[in-house]
């Protein structure tokens, strides 16, 4: 690579340039198409990995060895002997406040580049809303506790089951069969009737939708602590929910009172 438009690359990375040098480095780059732009940043990373052993994910080989490559030429291009091999196009060598600023810059370059990797790389995904209620079924103190169907037409072929623990506060509903409903019409949403309020209150656990086909599954967002959960409801209400239902359309219900006894 030419060496001005090399030195121009570096202080671009980590010093900055100002309008002039950015001009030069555009026109130099115009006269070399096969420049490679990111081969800083790409050393920035092998920088960053060779310092950081504890880095929680593992590049592929293939890409480190692309990145120990690079490092490997981009060093030995900047050496004291080839360095001293040339004379400098500016004719004298940085000052060296700009040289450590340069090394500052490589560290910032390789940190940055380094959370790009690990962002861009695939993770471990967590467990499914499937995965969390079978969970807390086994859970000591859970309850699970079949849906039978509430009167209102929504809910008469459903199928499925909701699983709640009162000392986690955590549940989750499944359903098979429970009707689609339109988002900008109405919306389902949960009762929790506790123990420790008077019926007429029950706790708000939430408002969902349900798209067609097949099983579906939804964690329960109680607005309320519930000391003791005694009978599941859902109901058919107005888009975003309603304090007060008027159990008017109930699709589903789940006792666990009944299932207990």
């Amino acid at each position: 690579m030419n060496e001005r438009l090399h030195e121009l690359l570096a202080d671009e990375a980590t010093v900055g340039l100002d309008a002039s040098e950015q001009a030069e480095l555009e026109a130099l780059l115009a006269r070399h198409p096969d420049a490679d732009r990111d081969a800083l940043a790409r050393v920035a990373a092998e920088v960053a990995l060779s310092g950081l052993p504890d880095v929680p994910t593992q590049l592929p080989p293939a890409l480190r060895g692309r990145l120990e490559a690079d490092a490997a030429s981009f060093f030995a291009a900047a050496s004291p002997e080839s360095t001293s091999a040339r004379p400098s196009a500016r004719g004298a060598a940085p000052p060296p406040r700009r040289r450590w600023l340069a090394g500052a810059g490589w560290l910032a370059a390789a940190a940055g580049w380094l959370l790009v990797v690990f962002l861009a790389w695939p993770q471990a995904e967590g467990p499914t809303l499937a995965q969390q209620a079978r969970r807390l079924a086994e859970a000591p103190g859970s309850v699970r506790v079949a849906w039978t169907a509430g009167g209102d037409a929504t809910g008469s072929a459903v199928r499925g089951d909701v699983v709640w623990s009162d000392a986690r506060q955590e549940g989750y509903m499944r359903f098979e069969g429970l009707v689609a409903n339109d988002p900008t019409r109405e919306q389902y949403q949960l009762w929790i009737f506790d123990a420790s309020r008077e019926a007429a209150h029950p706790v708000d656990g939430g408002v969902f939708d349900v798209a067609e086909g097949g099983e579906v599954i939804v964690p329960i967002r109680a607005h309320l602590p519930v000391d003791r959960a005694t009978l599941f409801a859902v109901t058919v209400e107005r888009p975003g929910g309603v304090v007060v239902s008027s159990r008017e359309r109930i699709a589903v219900l789940a006792s666990v009172e009944e299932a207990e006894g």
